[in-house]
């Protein structure tokens, strides 16, 4: 993989190239895929930390369950608290009082920060810079965007220069933190698109990476569409949500659905935690529960978020369902959970 990653721009268009015709993507997305491959590998690698992340999010539904056929760009990394002191009495879940929870909450987020910019980013440029040879190629910087400050964006060298889709970045988000719950995991591999089709050319020398379980991810992207649900109507709608929507929809095709509705219990464990650890005013996670969980957009963000979902039309490859299809779904689900 670190080979590969090395070689010039000229010589690795071609295989970006034909493993995009061979699966029906677009040399971009493929080219993008290996490096966001390539860069968590290196990432869970790092000898402080790789018993100590946890890979979450749709990256992770994309690139270790397969589940869905959207392109996810950033990488959402989970930092263990136990790791940065915050485990056992110093838990903030275990705060007698919820002002004292919050306290907790932003101490660890303090904590989190100086663990990123002190010792895990110098590790991680370290890393990358010890195999990519020329340094004028790519950058790692932080990310303006994260108000946590906790996130860094990784430009890789480009092979694929010509007719770019503005939509697709040329940088890979890797989006840190400590707020979330790390249960259940399991131990996964990730393979890029690539080593799907050359995989005796590019050989991937693959970190053991731990990943939130699928199951998991459900009921959490679950309270994300309880939350945008009751997320009150002057408040500006955030751009990609209906990724969410997206997601739910296709983890309940999956396999992963019946265990996840095994696994019910979950849910609210995911409620409680999201209440303390992403305080909301407005989310009632209270009633993110089986007989309350609310998966339906409501009415006055049905049509924001059709065009939006219209608007990432080129992170979706595959056949992706229309929106009105993951609505009915969506319904179906909300009224078997609240049963």
């Amino acid at each position: 993989m670190d080979d590969f990653a090395r070689l010039p721009g000229d010589e690795r268009r071609p295989y970006f190239e034909e493993t995009a015709a061979r699966l029906g993507m677009s040399s971009q997305f493929v080219e993008k895929d290996f490096w966001v491959c390539w860069t968590l590998n290196r990432l869970f690698a790092l000898d402080e930390f790789r018993d100590h992340l946890t890979f979450k999010g749709g990256t992770s539904l994309s690139k270790v369950y397969r589940v869905i056929e959207r392109f996810s760009e950033d990488v959402d990394v989970a930092i263990d608290r136990d790791f940065l002191g915050f485990g056992g009495d110093r838990e903030p879940e275990a705060g007698v009082s919820g002002k004292e929870q919050q306290r907790r909450v932003a101490d660890l987020q303090l904590a989190c920060r100086a663990t990123i910019w002190e010792r895990l980013e110098p590790a991680f440029r370290h890393a990358i810079g010890s195999r990519l040879d020329d340094a004028s190629t790519w950058k790692m910087v932080r990310d303006p965007s994260d108000p946590d400050d906790q996130s860094l964006l990784f430009t890789y060298p480009p092979a694929i220069t010509g007719g770019l889709n503005p939509y697709i970045s040329q940088s890979i988000k890797i989006e840190l933190g400590a707020r979330s719950d790390h249960f259940p995991s399991e131990n996964a591999s990730v393979d890029s698109y690539l080593a799907d089709v050359f995989p005796d050319f590019v050989s991937e020398d693959n970190a053991t990476v731990r990943v939130l379980s699928a199951e998991r991810t459900f009921w959490e992207k679950a309270t994300i569409l309880h939350s945008l649900h009751y997320q009150p109507e002057k408040r500006q709608f955030p751009a990609r949500m209906s990724r969410h929507y997206y997601d739910v929809f296709r983890l309940a095709r999956s396999e992963h659905f019946a265990r996840a509705m095994e696994a019910i219990d979950l849910l609210e464990r995911v409620a409680r935690h999201k209440a303390v650890f992403f305080k909301s005013a407005w989310a009632r996670y209270e009633f993110a529960r089986p007989g309350t969980l609310r998966l339906s957009p409501a009415k006055h963000i049905v049509g924001k978020l059709k065009q939006d979902y219209v608007d990432m039309e080129p992170m979706f490859f595959g056949n992706a369902p229309p929106f009105e299809e993951i609505l009915d779904r969506l319904s179906e689900i909300e009224d078997r959970v609240n049963r």
